[in-house]
């Protein structure tokens, strides 16, 4: 009877372990696809009968490879040049800056859509890297300067670099600059909620 009573409560223990396994493993991959969903999404579109491609969402580490391989001979317009239509609130600065180095690679221009926002890293550093860049009637753009977030500093290397990059990319380091100094994060508040 000892015995028998041992050997059920081992298969419920092993039961009870089984299933705590199986949560943990579902857990597991819940966080995966969300840190995967939280990140930009690059797609292939048409765009006026072009091809172009369709980067959406939160700036983060890989965002980079992924864009690189989506600039296939698909996505590449009949004039030989490709199209990233932005949509996102910004993210990694430094992952901004790795796009940008694959946007400098290749021939990309980057557009912001009527009614889509591109803020804070994607403004100030992607939208800016694009050989042409175009923010129609109704799209948003929203710059703003560097600041720690757990300090509230503004943090002037940051902003520095920046500023260097849009100059190298064709704008004018007095227009970067006043954004960045003269618009507080804070500002933004009412762009993003719209």
């Amino acid at each position: 009877l000892v015995l028998a009573l041992d050997r059920d409560m081992l298969v419920r223990e092993s039961n009870v372990l089984r299933k705590a396994v199986a949560v943990l493993v579902a857990i597991a991959l819940w966080l995966i696809s969300n840190e995967t969903a939280l990140a930009m999404n690059f797609n292939v579109v048409l765009m006026n009968g072009e091809p172009a491609i369709r980067a959406r969402g939160e700036i983060v580490d890989g965002d980079a490879a992924r864009l690189r391989a989506t600039l296939t001979p698909k996505a590449k317009h009949s004039y030989g040049y490709y199209t990233l239509v932005l949509e996102s609130s910004g993210g990694s600065v430094q992952a901004a800056f790795e796009l940008s180095r694959v946007i400098d690679a290749h021939y990309v221009n980057t557009y912001v859509a009527p009614g889509e926002r591109c803020v804070s890293a994607c403004a100030a550093i992607v939208f800016i890297a694009g050989r042409e860049h175009v923010a129609v009637p109704g799209s948003y753009l929203g710059f703003h300067g560097c600041f720690n977030a757990q300090t509230g500093r503004i943090e002037d290397l940051c902003n520095q670099a920046i500023a260097d990059h849009a100059v190298a990319h064709g704008t004018a380091y007095g227009a970067v600059m006043a954004f960045i100094e003269k618009i507080p994060v804070a500002g933004l508040e009412s762009l993003l909620a719209r």
